[in-house]
Formats: structure tokens, sequence, C-alpha cells
């Protein structure tokens, strides 16, 4: 039976990966498709307007979404009698947020100092209401444990979305074709997601809206202010300076933000960890989860900020074009900002497992705050390249803060060899990184030397151990640890 238990863990698992996958590299394409199909200017005009989506959006897909995923997760009983209700508010609710989005459209559009911006912000409001949708079927079939439908219908929006926007910006609609294909992937996503039946029973249960509001009123206030990083930089560049600049650092964001995203699974994987081990009291446990996430996130955003500091202009050369060169000294800062944000995001989620989402919140705020300061100060001064320092200087000190916070919380001994070590195998496998030719041709190997360097000054070093391989295999492969794994989901 365990075995049965473990086999669809890893099943489900893998399946959710590959939806991700296709997602991000979807995402990707899309992006490097439109640079070179646009132009740096309406580049710049589509990046700056789905930032303004995707952040307002944020409010219709962590709150009522995430609370029925964990509610129907929790009692599949009661999958009927939340998916009405849910799907009722979800209706209400973005319809409210989609009016509000298109009726504010000039004043964000002036806000951005390009009242034009206004028609496109208007064209691309039509995505709300079908993502708010599409995400709310989505997690029905998480909470139902229904992952091989859930990654189809996530690669069907996905993959349509991708098809629709390229379709539409080759024949000639340009970013308000982009934009049209982006609620399109939603539409298609959505009738796959309802296609795709979860198999959900009818029953007698009620369920009170109240509790779905009192969960999801706290997660779309905290979402809403971490993602605020994601594109408050933009934003003052827009306000500033100009599309064109804003297409320069779309694109530099573009890379950067890839760290963050790789490493949202940490979050996912701490959080329930974590929480087990706090609620038994295990506080050995707790302090070895806290150092062993942090040493992870220092060891993986350092190597990753080294390739792509030491590459940054092969990078948006080979990804971008030449036409795109500005934004190399801004991806070489940039990277950096984002590497402190993923650790800043890590902290945070070990302070609202501790039950303190107020002081997470309350920090984020304060960083968001400090944010906004620099961003008026430098951006005038010194462009794209003061959006950058921006971002990096803020995050950095929410990292720090959060850090100071965590440590003092749960009581952990901040290992300052380890950080020696990783800082010196870090140098040496950046300066031998800038010493090699700066060619496309040779970037692969360019990679593969920095990566083969940091990992072997590392364990000349003594900071990573052949006995850590045999720990990983055993993490990856025991049996031991699928039933934790299926510990950690119920």
């Amino acid at each position: 039976m365990e075995a049965r238990v473990n086999s669809a863990v890893i099943r489900g698992t893998l399946l959710l990966m590959i939806g991700q996958i296709v997602f991000v590299l979807s995402g990707y394409v899309i992006n490097i498709m439109l640079s070179r199909q646009l132009g740096v200017e309406q580049y710049g005009i589509f990046g700056v307007v789905m930032s303004v989506l995707v952040w307002v959006e944020l409010s219709v897909i962590v709150g009522i979404p995430t609370a029925l995923q964990k509610f129907i997760g929790e009692d599949q009983s009661h999958a009927y009698a939340l998916r009405k209700v849910a799907f009722s508010m979800q209706v209400k609710y973005s319809i409210v947020i989609f009016l509000l989005f298109f009726l504010s459209a000039g004043v964000l559009a002036d806000l951005l100092n390009d009242h034009s911006l206004a028609f496109y912000l208007r064209v691309a409001s039509i995505d709300i209401v079908l993502y708010a949708l599409y995400r709310l079927f989505i997690n029905v079939h998480n909470g139902m444990k229904n992952f091989g439908k859930q990654t189809l219908a996530s690669i069907v929006y996905a993959v349509g979305k991708m098809v629709a926007i390229f379709v539409l910006v080759w024949q000639g609609m340009a970013v308000i074709g982009a934009l049209i294909g982006n609620a399109i992937g939603s539409a298609l996503g959505l009738v796959a997601a309802i296609f795709l039946k979860a198999d959900v029973k009818p029953s007698e249960h009620k369920f009170e809206r109240t509790k779905i509001i009192r969960y999801a009123a706290p997660i779309i206030m905290f979402t809403l202010m971490i993602n605020l990083f994601l594109s408050l930089d933009l934003w003052f560049v827009q306000s500033f300076l100009d599309s064109t600049s804003a297409g320069y650092y779309v694109a530099a964001s573009t890379i950067a933000k890839a760290p963050y995203f790789l490493f949202l699974a940490l979050s996912f994987t701490l959080l329930p960890s974590l929480a087990k081990a706090k609620k038994e009291n295990d506080s050995r446990r707790v302090q070895q989860l806290v150092w062993q996430s942090t040493r992870i996130l220092l060891l993986s955003l350092s190597l990753i900020a080294i390739l792509v500091i030491s590459t940054s202009a092969e990078l948006i050369e080979l990804l971008f074009t030449d036409l795109y060169a500005p934004a190399t000294p801004v991806l070489q800062i940039l990277i950096c900002g984002l590497s402190f944000l993923t650790v800043f995001m890590v902290f945070t989620t070990m302070l609202n497992v501790d039950d303190r989402p107020s002081s997470s919140l309350w920090i984020c705020a304060a960083v968001v705050a400090m944010n906004v300061a620099m961003n008026l100060w430098m951006v005038p001064k010194n462009g794209i390249v003061g959006a950058a320092w921006a971002t990096t200087l803020s995050t950095f000190a929410g990292m720090m803060w959060a850090g100071i916070v965590v440590y003092r919380k749960f009581g952990v001994a901040l290992s300052l060899r380890a950080i020696i070590r990783i800082t010196v195998a870090a140098a040496v496998a950046f300066v031998l990184g800038k010493l090699m030719p700066d060619t496309i041709s040779l970037l692969l190997l360019k990679y593969a030397i920095i990566t083969a360097a940091f990992g072997g000054m590392l364990f000349v070093l003594g900071e990573f151990r052949t006995e850590e391989i045999s720990q990983l295999k055993t993490a990856l492969f025991s049996r031991s640890k699928g039933k934790a794994v299926v510990n950690s989901m119920s």
C-alpha cells in the first residue's frame, strides 16, 4: 500500500513539474519572440502593461483559488459545496477588479507618464475574469489531486497563449495582438480545465463564505506586497524615462527573475516540513531546516549570479539580439537584487510558519517604502541602472532584516565559516570566468568551467562533502522520503 502511495506522489510531482517547465519555457519563448518582432520601444510597452496586469491579477488568483485548493485538499467531501461557493465569489470579485482596472486605466497610464498606455491597459483587462476562472478550476483539480488533468490544462493554457500571441503578432497586430493572445490563452486553459472534469460528487455539505474570506484576505495582501518588487522599478523607469528604456529593462529583468521563479519550489517544500517540526516542538529540526535552506540558497544563488554576471553581454545578445545591449549593466546588478529577493521570500515563509504573518507584512511594507524612495531618487539621476540599484539595495536590506528576525526567533547559530568558504569559492569562479573570452560560441564551455571551478573550490575548502551526495540520493530516492512527502501534503 505504501509503495502505491509513494508511486502516486512521485507521479503527481513529476506531472506538476512538467506543467511548470512548459509554463516557464513558454513564457521565455514569448518574451524572446516579442523582443525581436516588436522592437525595443513596443516590447517595452508590452512589458510595462503586462507587469501592471499581472500584479492586479495576483489579487484574483492567490486568494479564493488558494483557499479552495487548501480546503478541498483537507476534506474532499466538501469539494462540491466549496466549488459552488468559490465560483460565485470568484466571478463577482473578478468582475469588480476588472471594472476597477478598466475604469482606472487612464489614471494608471498618467502615473506611468504615457497616456497612450490607457488603451493597451483596457485591452489587457479582458484577461482578468478569464484568468481568474481558469485558476479557480485548476485549483479544484489540485485539491482533488487530479494532477494529470491539472498539468494537461496548464499545458493547454501555456502553449495556447504562446501560439495565439505568435499568430496575432505575425499578422501585424503588434502589442494589441500580444495582449489579446494572452487572453485567448486563458480562455483555452479555462475550457480545458472545465472539460477535464474534476469528478466532484454532488453533496449536501455547506461551506461558509466567511471562512474563505478570512483565509484569502491576508494571502492577497502579502502576495501583492512582495510582488511589488518585481514591478516597481519598471514602473518608475516608464514614468521617469520612456518606453525604449523600459524595453531594455524588461529584457534584463526577464533573465534576472529566473532565480526567483526557480526557488519558489523551495518555499512550497519548506513550508510543510518546517510547520510540522514547529508543531512537534522539535527545535533542533527547525534549526536544521532553517540553516540548510539558507545554505542551499547561498550556494545556488551565488553560482547563478556568477554565471549571469560573467556572461551578461552574451546572454542579452543571444536571447534578445544586440539591440538590447544597453540592458547588460542592468542585468549584472539586477541578478543580485532578485537573488536577494529570493532569500527574503524564503525568510518570510519561515516567519509565516511561526504564525507571524504580521511581521512579514510589516517588514515587506517597510522595504517597499524604501524601494519607492530609492527609485524616486536614483532613476531620474542614474536612469535604468539607478532602478536596478534601487531594487538591489532595498531587497538586500529586506533580506538582512528578515534574516536577523528569523535567526533570532529560531535560535539558529549562523556558520560564518561556511559563508566565508562560499564567498571564496564564488570569487575564484568569478575571476576565472572574467578571464575567459566573451563570445557566444564559448558560452556553454564557460558555464561548465565556472561551475566546475565553483564546485571544486567548495570541495577543496571542505564546504561540499562526498557524504552530501549520498544524502541527496537518499532524499530523492528512498521510500522514507516518499512517506515524508505524503505526510507533508496531508
